[in-house]
């Protein structure tokens, strides 16, 4: 190549490289808006973005080419914008499971005590004198509420469970 072409090539290709570099440190720091755990504010907006786009694609400044790359590169941007903004609200949904998650736990655990601290033979109102058809019945009936019962500590056991592993999902 001579130096002719070289700097031919060049000036054509300055100012859509210029171009280029900047949509893609503008989508660099959107991306690291989205893995910093705090957000921080960089005056960068959807509507900054927006109008940037708008602005080239009404540009002649710039080669087709050129041009749908930054616009891709902007929209990219503010897609990853809108990513953050959701992921700020999950982390924060996060941060009060996690604040919320131990007494809830405790208050699951306290109930499974409380089930499993009476003894079932108490409410019995049976005797040596009571009628087999009607131990029979009152069997049936402690039957059902044995599987009641088993059902509902099951339920909070899977809750109990769920509680305690939200924190490490929140990590």
């Amino acid at each position: 190549m001579t130096k002719n072409n070289s700097s031919v090539l060049s000036s054509c290709i300055g100012p859509s490289l210029r171009l280029v570099i900047l949509a893609v440190a503008l989508t660099a720091t959107a991306d690291a808006q989205i893995i910093d755990e705090t957000p921080t504010t960089t005056g960068l907006s959807t509507e900054i973005l927006q109008s940037r786009i708008d602005q080239l694609q009404e540009s002649s400044a710039y080669d087709e080419t050129t041009r749908i790359a930054a616009v891709e590169l902007y929209q990219r941007a503010v897609a990853n914008l809108a990513a953050a903004a959701a992921h700020d609200g999950a982390t924060e949904r996060f941060r009060q499971s996690i604040t919320e998650a131990p007494a809830e736990a405790e208050r699951v655990r306290e109930e499974v005590s409380r089930a499993t601290a009476t003894d079932p033979l108490d409410g019995l109102a049976v005797s040596e004198y009571t009628a087999a058809s009607e131990i029979e019945a009152l069997l049936q009936r402690e039957r059902g509420n044995e599987t009641a019962d088993r059902a509902r500590v099951a339920e909070l056991r899977q809750k109990l469970s769920s509680e305690a592993t939200r924190p490490q999902a929140a990590r």
